[in-house]
């Protein structure tokens, strides 16, 4: 293991402090950092916001920038050609590298680590979870520093076990697009019958909050699937709220059973729909997750979902939201949806295809996983002499 001297970013950073007075806004272009090291982008904004701003600083393409806010979750970036020029608030401090010592990918790479996690997570402060991080803060951070030809090395090695990722994600996002391909492929050509979701469930409703609120929540016993569990066409109730079992029973109506299908319909996740299979133990469902019970007879509830999944169903839930000022969906918008209805032992074939296009999915996700912790662990190893 080679030790490297461990050098203070301010040491490598400059900071851009020349400010300037903002006359006219709307005619401004405007930056913001994504999260988790997506990169710096134009900040959109709408009609009539433009943003309240009397000095401004401008950025410089190659220059490090953060946001003090979300500088936690991974805001840190570099400005691209095509923003140069553009205007920041003093929330997103920017910095002139200093590259006869240190490579830019290096540099990103290390904001990127669990090493520079870690002392961000130690200086933070602040009264609310939007902790900020000062500039005197993170010129203070330390960086282990080797040689510039070292540096292009390790970036080198990184950048290769970084493609292994992109091109897991690439599949990923081709097998996401299997269930729909195959809806098309199976119902897209034949003109079935058409039935209101009303017409081919036993029931339609919605979970109410529990009485005490988030404060009955347990770690143990049935669980309370919220809107934040209803993923699209899947369930994902790791770290689920639960419910103490006297509470579940007393919310008789809404309990969940095999078959069900859930759909969220409200806030910013309106439209998500997931199909309940085996689960471990007894569910119940909050007020903004609507619970549709199909008639097994009729519907094939992984069926059900892959079609309200589609963009056509989507679509039809936006255009027909109830709240003007939020996004909501009644239960009697819900039961109108219309669906075809292909022949039962056709939709079955369907669902049998979809379960073992999510087996798929699931080996894909294990594999994410190994590959996101060989990653963090070369990130490590980078970092402390050992690649």
């Amino acid at each position: 293991m080679r030790r490297w001297s461990v050098t203070p970013l301010g040491e490598l950073l400059s900071q851009r402090l020349e400010e300037f007075q903002l006359t006219d806004p709307s005619v401004e272009g405007f930056v913001t950092v994504r999260l988790y090291g997506k990169g710096a982008t134009r900040r959109k904004i709408g009609d009539g916001k433009t943003p309240v701003l009397r000095v401004a600083y401008r950025v410089r393409s190659g220059d490090l920038i953060y946001s003090r806010i979300d500088a936690r979750n991974g805001a840190f970036a570099i400005i691209p050609d095509e923003l140069n020029g553009f205007v920041v608030s003093k929330d997103f401090p920017s910095f002139a590298i200093k590259h006869d010592r240190i490579d830019t990918r290096f540099l990103i790479r290390f904001l990127a680590s669990e090493q520079f996690f870690r002392q961000l997570q130690a200086s933070s402060f602040g009264t609310t979870n939007r902790q900020r991080i000062q500039e005197a803060s993170l010129l203070s951070y330390g960086i282990p520093l080797p040689p510039l030809a070292e540096q292009e090395r390790i970036v080198k090695l990184l950048d290769e076990a970084d493609g292994l990722r992109k091109l897991r994600a690439q599949a990923d996002r081709r097998t996401a697009d299997l269930i729909p391909a195959l809806f098309h492929e199976m119902f897209g050509e034949v003109k079935f019958a058409v039935s209101p979701i009303g017409d081919v469930t036993s029931l339609v409703t919605s979970g109410a909050t529990p009485r005490g609120g988030e404060e009955v929540y347990t770690t143990e016993g049935p669980y309370f699937i919220r809107s934040q569990n209803v993923q699209m066409n899947r369930l994902d109730l790791a770290g689920a709220a639960c419910l103490p079992a006297g509470v579940h029973h007393q919310m008789a109506r809404t309990q969940v059973a095999t078959g069900d299908v859930l759909l969220n319909i409200t806030g910013a996740s309106i439209g998500r729909v997931a199909w309940v299979g085996e689960l471990d133990r007894a569910a119940n469902v909050s007020q903004h997750v609507c619970l549709i019970r199909p008639k097994p007879d009729l519907v094939d509830s992984i069926y059900l979902s892959a079609l309200i999944s589609l963009p056509t169903t989507q679509n039809f839930i936006l255009r027909n939201q109830a709240g003007a000022s939020r996004q909501a969906l009644n239960h009697k918008q819900v039961r109108a949806i219309e669906i075809p209805l292909p022949p039962l032992p056709l939709q079955n074939i369907f669902a049998r295809r979809v379960s073992e296009i999510r087996q798929i999915e699931s080996a894909q996700a294990t594999s994410r996983a190994r590959l996101d912790a060989l990653f963090q662990s070369m990130l490590h190893c980078a970092f402390n002499g050992e690649l």
